[in-house]
């Protein structure tokens, strides 16, 4: 009997689950300062996989301190807190790519020094290439990513400042002389001056002649006030442990109780490097924040299929604010097909147990959430961020929203149920493509039909095929549209699906898929009108 073969009776299978159709829309991708990478040398600072906070604390280590501000403390990196944020706003998975802290902060630094000013045919044309793209281009090479967020292009930087130069050793004092009722073998050969020499970093050698004992002393005054005996005995060399502060080292002949003169001391340099002061935010130049905005823009546009979220630096106010989306909207500096590609996020937030966050690292996560429960054409607006209790430094004038909104800013507001973003728009100077939705609508079915389409080549490219074509678009959309990504209430006039045979001796075929994307309810207005003694409400 076969091991397979069942008696006749009712059996109960649990089905094995279909595979998703359709792409993941809800992966991030992030770049920023860190202080470490745990990988092997060669995989450092390309993008890595990140699932959860303790993953990217595993990686990267705590908060890397960037430099130092007024008041002398630490000035910590944004990458952390806007992956942490990211995940605990719904976010499920990541790519990170930690850049190592530069000594002077400048653009290039967190961007493929060759991109950050390149076209979007620049960019696209790089992306094609064969060479390591670094910082934040590097991202454009993991498919799966379709947000992306560049939390430290809002810092203030800093600037470098060398640690002052220590003193010179002084002179040893001269040994005590010896008493005269003292008497000594007239044999006795002469302790000799010994000569100390730093022979590489942190390593001393010393010699006198005719010595063969000697005793060595460390000391952080130059003045030998503190001076320590470290080392007594027949050696002549000593590795000394690094450490940050300066030091001093002398050494003297020993032999029995009789002692040389100390030898000229010798400086050993301590391993602190210069120090970072942070730039005031009276001081602040935004040139910095303005080309890092604009390379990930014209990232997102040469790739297609990805969106970037944009934060401001903490202290702007709403005049600033209006002025970076005006900058960024400048078409003499930036290609306009670019501006649909990405959104602005004001002010920060903060959040119980996360202190202080720019806002693009928990919109990734909202928008993340809004992607995996209802789609990614769905406005990531209305919905409280989660744990977020107030904003920092505070909520913006409530009489220039309607300015801040005009010039598609997404501004964060307090409300009933909680801080929330009061718009989901895009910088998009075209309407159509203002809506967040619209353009995540468009990303996703671009990436159905590469998708698809890649499975297609090579086909006979015949009536066969177009009619299965027909019939698979035909169904794709028909299951947007019953899931709520078309705006008419007729499929029919909801999307058009049109194959085009000509060209089919050249090997070409052509489909256009032509869609209404729903928009969002940006305004609900409802009157109270009263008749007689009659309250009646109306919606309109």
């Amino acid at each position: 009997m076969r091991a397979d073969a069942r008696l006749p009776g009712l059996y109960f299978q649990e089905p094995k689950p279909a595979p998703d159709y359709w792409p993941r829309m809800d992966v991030a991708g992030f770049c920023g300062f860190v202080g470490q990478d745990s990988r092997p040398a060669d995989q450092r600072y390309m993008p890595v996989v990140i699932e959860d906070a303790a993953g990217f604390e595993r990686m990267f280590g705590a908060d890397v301190s960037l430099c130092l501000d007024a008041t002398g403390a630490p000035v910590k990196g944004l990458l952390g807190p806007a992956v942490r944020t990211f995940f605990a706003q719904g976010g499920r998975r990541c790519h990170v790519v930690g850049v190592p802290v530069p000594n002077s902060f400048n653009a290039a630094a967190l961007a493929d020094p060759l991109l950050l000013e390149a076209t979007i045919g620049g960019v696209a044309n790089a992306l094609d290439g064969a060479r390591q793209l670094e910082g934040l281009h590097a991202l454009a090479t993991v498919e799966e990513v379709s947000l992306l967020a560049l939390p430290d292009a809002v810092l203030a930087g800093w600037t470098e400042e060398q640690p002052p130069t220590p003193p010179a050793p002084l002179a040893s004092a001269a040994p005590t002389p010896a008493s005269p009722s003292l008497f000594r073998m007239c044999d006795l050969a002469h302790l000799s001056k010994p000569r100390l020499a730093l022979t590489a970093p942190c390593r001393l050698e010393w010699s006198a002649p005719g010595a063969s004992s000697f005793e060595l002393q460390l000391a952080e005054d130059p003045a030998w006030s503190d001076a320590k005996t470290v080392l007594a005995g027949a050696v002549n060399a000593l590795l000394l442990p690094a450490v940050s502060t300066p030091r001093y080292a002398r050494v003297r002949a020993r032999d029995g109780d009789r002692a040389s003169i100390w030898s000229d001391g010798v400086l050993l340099p301590g391993t602190a490097h210069s120090l970072r002061r942070e730039v005031p935010a009276h001081a602040f130049q935004s040139a910095s924040m303005l080309a890092l905005h604009r390379a990930l823009l014209r990232l997102c546009a040469a790739r297609g299929d990805a969106f970037a979220l944009l934060s401001l630096p903490r202290h702007y106010d709403e005049a600033a604010a209006i002025s970076h989306a005006a900058l960024l909207g400048d078409l003499k500096d930036i290609e306009a097909p670019a501006l649909s590609f990405g959104a602005l996020y004001h002010p920060w937030v903060a959040f119980a147990g996360q202190g202080e966050v720019a806002p693009d690292g928990p919109a990734c996560g909202a928008i993340a959430r809004r992607t995996i429960s209802r789609g990614a054409w769905m406005a990531p607006a209305g919905e409280a961020w989660q744990n977020a209790i107030a904003l920092v430094p505070r909520a913006l004038n409530a009489k220039r929203l309607n300015a801040l909104q005009q010039a598609g800013i997404n501004v964060l507001r307090p409300t009933a149920r909680g801080i929330m973003p009061l718009s989901a728009t895009t910088l998009a100077i075209d309407e159509d493509l203002r809506p967040i939705g619209v353009r995540r609508l468009l990303t996703l079915l671009r990436r159905i039909v590469l998708r698809d389409g890649a499975e297609l080549i090579f086909e006979p490219n015949g009536e066969v095929l177009h009619r299965a074509l027909q019939r698979r678009f035909e169904a794709l959309m028909a299951e947007l549209f019953a899931r709520g990504a078309f705006s008419p209430a007729r499929s029919a006039e909801a999307f058009q699906v049109t194959v085009h045979a000509t060209g089919a001796e050249k090997g070409q075929l052509v489909i256009e898929l032509r869609v209404a994307p729903s928009r969002p309810l940006a305004f609900l207005l409802v009157r109270l009108l009263r008749t007689g003694d009659r309250l009646t409400l109306e919606e309109s």
